[in-house]
């Protein structure tokens, strides 16, 4: 795939992937998207699209040497555009190219603020 280029209008491009999260006292993995307050509708993200975008090369900011982008930035996953040649995982969404529109639902986080959250990726059915 590719990454976003929100400066030039171009979504990320690649396998759509299912992204879910757990933790240890959680039943079943959640959809990530569940975690996601959509702030136009005060209700959880629907219809996002996760993609697999790969990212892409470049010079560290740090050493001036080619690194893989998301070993620098630590982005595996972007929720909007202006972050999505950062990570890996980019989102495809009406809204991913506005920031201020999302929130961490906060009912949906593990009681523990340490806990350890694993994120299960797998590419979508169909693909």
């Amino acid at each position: 795939g590719k990454p976003a280029d929100f400066r030039r209008g171009l979504e990320a491009s690649g396998d759509e992937v299912d992204i879910r999260v757990s933790w240890p006292g959680l039943d079943r993995p959640i959809e990530l998207q569940s975690m996601i307050l959509d702030l136009h509708t005060d209700k959880a993200m629907t219809d996002a699209a996760w993609v697999f975008s790969a990212s892409s090369f470049d010079v560290s900011f740090a050493t001036g040497e080619e690194i893989y982008v998301p070993d620098e930035s630590r982005v595996v996953i972007a929720l909007t555009h202006n972050f999505g040649h950062l990570a890996v995982v980019s989102c495809r969404h009406p809204d991913a190219g506005n920031e201020m529109n999302w929130q961490v639902k906060l009912d949906r986080l593990p009681e523990r603020p340490d806990e350890s959250i694993t994120i299960h990726m797998s590419r979508k059915k169909g693909d």
